[in-house]
């Protein structure tokens, strides 16, 4: 995975003052979700093969505010924050899910994602309207799911 990684952000990875590679989250957005290089791309030559042992050994340190890793909760100062105020090492309480060592809340049973309240995970409404209908949800695991 390193080595994946690596090659990656030798690839597509933008430099930063110090000449050290980053990717910014439109550019990660652009290629892992709209399937697009990044805007501005260029291509350029990164590596060889034999370049692999080399990725291999090195560490991959993703930063936050306190350059400690990249673990900012979703959504943290909006009106739905999705963490709970506790930090995890496998299980969290409050039907919440221990990810990055945060508890995180997932979704809820109508396929909404929950909101974090007094420690715990809360059902929100759905408000969802598309052209003015409510709109309907299929799980992706559902078997019977259009094709």
């Amino acid at each position: 995975m390193i080595a994946a990684m690596t090659g990656w952000l030798n690839a597509f990875g933008r430099t930063d003052s110090k000449q050290q590679l980053y990717f910014e989250m439109d550019d990660v957005r652009a290629m892992m979700i709209e399937g697009r290089f990044p805007s501005g791309w260029q291509p350029r030559n990164w590596g060889a093969v034999s370049d692999f042992p080399a990725a291999e050994a090195m560490v991959l340190k993703c930063l936050d505010d306190d350059n400690t890793g990249y673990y900012q909760p979703w959504w943290q100062n909006t009106s739905c924050p999705s963490y709970t105020g506790e930090d995890c090492n496998i299980h969290c309480s409050g039907g919440a899910s221990c990810i990055s060592g945060k508890c995180l809340c997932g979704m809820g049973s109508n396929n909404i994602a929950m909101c974090a309240q007094g420690g715990k995970c809360v059902e929100r409404e759905n408000k969802c309207e598309y052209f003015g209908e409510k709109c309907s949800f299929i799980p992706a695991d559902n078997p019977s799911a259009p094709l």
